[in-house]
């Protein structure tokens, strides 16, 4: 198993990942919140790379069982139900319901890797059933942190590294 990490999107095309293993990782926040909706019922979250793109799909979609949600610069986005928060997706809210999801960095970062074979979706709350997965899989890896507007983050890169680190444990 071979493991490759970008620290950034921008550097890389969508088609870079064409039949490749990805993992996203977007820790602050749309990898969690993510997750979050999944866990507490969500039928599917939606990651979209534009506002008006999200607009546009979530029109008549779904029979009224569709949310909008998302941030743009870290706040939310007037007309949207949901901000970018894992706090507001309680199962409440969105058990049933799907979920067009946009953010500043993450749902683009994942449209990205729409090519890839296996794409995966990483934060802390599931770096170890994302670790075990990929160790089950025996495959090479590229890890693709989303960063916050084209430039490094820690977070992200504290996440990669330990997902690496389990991996390598194994």
């Amino acid at each position: 198993m071979k493991i490759h990490t970008l620290f950034s999107p921008q550097s890389v095309e969508e088609l870079y990942f064409a039949g490749k293993t990805t993992v996203v990782i977007d820790v602050l926040r749309a990898s969690t919140t993510i997750l979050t909706a999944l866990h507490n019922g969500a039928r599917e979250v939606i990651p979209v790379n534009s506002l008006e793109f999200a607009m546009k799909v979530s029109g008549n979609a779904f029979g009224g069982q569709t949310l909008l949600g998302g941030e743009r610069n870290t706040k939310k986005i007037e007309g949207f139900t949901l901000g970018n928060s894992p706090l507001e997706y309680t199962e409440e809210m969105i058990r049933g319901k799907s979920v067009i999801l946009f953010t500043s960095n993450g749902t683009s970062t994942i449209r990205k890797a729409k090519y890839s074979e296996n794409l995966f979706i990483c934060s802390f709350n599931n770096i170890e059933a994302i670790a075990n997965h990929l160790q089950n899989l025996n495959v090479n890896i590229e890890i693709l942190c989303s960063g916050s507007h084209g430039m490094f983050s820690m977070e992200d890169a504290v996440c990669a590294g330990n997902l690496i680190y389990l991996l390598k444990k194994e």
